[in-house]
């Protein structure tokens, strides 16, 4: 890697001390005429002990602050920060680094010459990297790192290895010659953590490095009895696990990787994805009959019920063509599945399917019509499926259906009239039925509901 000559530039007119930087280089990989973009890596200070911030500015001829990039909390060590393509040089001519804490700014400031560099970084980039903490010590990690070499190495001469905190600041570990082979690099016993999040591998070769690349989430397997399993959407980023469901010994969840909630699996080990048929949205995971149920996404046929057994099948099209029947609540009782949902016709209502019959009924027309009964917390409680829905008249209140007689009976109207109760989180206790609700007099307490 090649890097201009650094300067060290001090102004003792404006003197406030704070220790400055030793040194900064750049290495442009944005290979448009006029623009640049790349990684700017910062040799730390010598002493940090009043350096809170890298600041990091463009500057042009007579400016060295024209422009404010970022800044990179102090870490401890050296650093990176990555200048984002595209950025236009115009007149700037130089990457100035100062230090700063909460009350000054350095006076003495690093500096580096802008080259703006034309040429093809690598087509290619790494097909995966993998990482297994072997330190049981939390904050501690050791391991292999394995890279899944590039489909086509042809324009490519290095692997290089960062780490990656929540600040998106880059912390070189390692540059990797091609082999021509899948490449490795052994992390020693006892090697501090700190705030890393994960790895980062990006490809490079004479000319420039790629500028995109392959992140691999660092698990710490600490010997702590609390551990974090599986990072689906790598970094800061939420991706809400739900549903979370025992089946054939392994633990099913619904999780968002950025591209829409999909169907995986754990099996103590590691975590595999299971399903997505365009954005799937999987949702209510339950087992019914030896297979996984749950409600999916598909572009032709809407949110509709699907299952799984090593293989996934569509159910039901309630809501015939790319509209959404959108099942929900998905609960067994009495060997058929249960679960509120529209067809298009009647609003959202109890249906029920038989997986010995492959047959789906719609069980009622509470909200008489199109208007939605919502049927919600279906719960099984003394031979009958209970749960919250509306009937037009009253309002949200517990609802029981009995599949032997074939009833539905409304049990409560607690806020009476037309008022809703909005019983939720139905659990049997001790023979009882408990909900949460309201009688529009005590607000929403628990209640509960003896059928004996």
């Amino acid at each position: 890697m090649s890097c201009n000559r650094c300067s060290v530039v001090d102004n003792p007119a404006e003197f406030t001390y704070v220790e400055p930087a030793q040194s900064i280089t750049f290495l442009d990989i944005d290979m448009d005429i006029g623009q640049i973009g790349g990684i700017t890596t910062i040799l730390r200070a010598n002493d940090e002990y009043n350096v809170d911030f890298y600041c990091v500015y463009l500057g042009t001829a007579d400016n060295d602050k024209a422009l404010l990039l970022g800044e990179v909390p102090q870490t401890g060590s050296d650093m990176a920060f990555f200048v984002q393509p595209n950025n236009l040089i115009g007149n700037y001519t130089r990457l100035v680094v100062y230090t700063r804490n909460d009350e000054n700014e350095s006076n003495r400031s690093v500096e580096t010459t802008i080259e703006d560099r034309q040429g093809d970084p690598p087509a290619n980039y790494a097909q995966g990297v993998s990482f297994d903490d072997e330190d049981s010590d939390q904050w501690e990690i050791s391991g292999t790192i394995n890279i899944k070499r590039a489909i086509d190495e042809d324009d490519i001469t290095a692997y290089v290895v960062y780490y990656v905190n929540n600040n998106s600041t880059f912390t070189k570990i390692i540059e990797l010659t091609k082999t021509g082979d899948n490449v490795s690099y052994p992390i020693p016993d006892n090697t501090p953590l700190g705030d890393n999040k994960y790895l980062f591998v990006v490809t490079k070769n004479g000319i420039d490095v790629m500028p995109d690349g392959v992140p691999c989430v660092i698990l710490d397997q600490c010997s702590d009895k609390v551990k974090l399993v599986t990072d689906i959407f790598p970094g800061p980023y939420d991706s809400n696990p739900s549903s979370l469901t025992v089946y054939n010994n392994k633990l099913y969840f619904s999780a968002d990787n950025g591209d829409g909630a999909d169907l995986y699996s754990h099996d103590g080990n590691k975590v595999t994805y299971i399903f997505n048929s365009s954005n799937s949205f999987s949702s209510s995971l339950t087992v019914y009959n030896n297979k996984l149920y749950f409600s999916a996404y598909d572009n032709s046929y809407g949110q509709e019920l699907w299952s799984y057994d090593s293989t996934t099948t569509r159910i039901t099209d309630l809501n015939t063509g790319s509209e959404h029947s959108s099942p929900q609540y998905l609960t067994v009782y009495n060997n058929k599945l249960y679960f509120s949902a529209t067809d298009g016709i009647y609003g959202q209502e109890l249906w029920s399917y038989d997986s010995t019959t492959t047959t789906t009924t719609r069980i009622t027309d509470l909200n008489t019509g199109s208007e939605h009964s919502s049927p919600q917390y279906l719960t099984v409680y003394n031979n009958k499926l209970y749960f919250s829905a509306i009937d037009g008249i009253y309002g949200q209140e517990l609802w029981s259906y009995d599949s032997t007689t074939t009833t539905t009976t409304r049990i409560t109207d607690l806020n009476t009239g037309s008022e809703h109760s909005s019983p939720q989180y139905l659990t049997v206790f001790n023979n009882k039925l408990y909900f949460r609700a309201t009688d529009g007099v005590y607000g929403y307490e628990v209640w509960c509901y003896d059928d004996l």
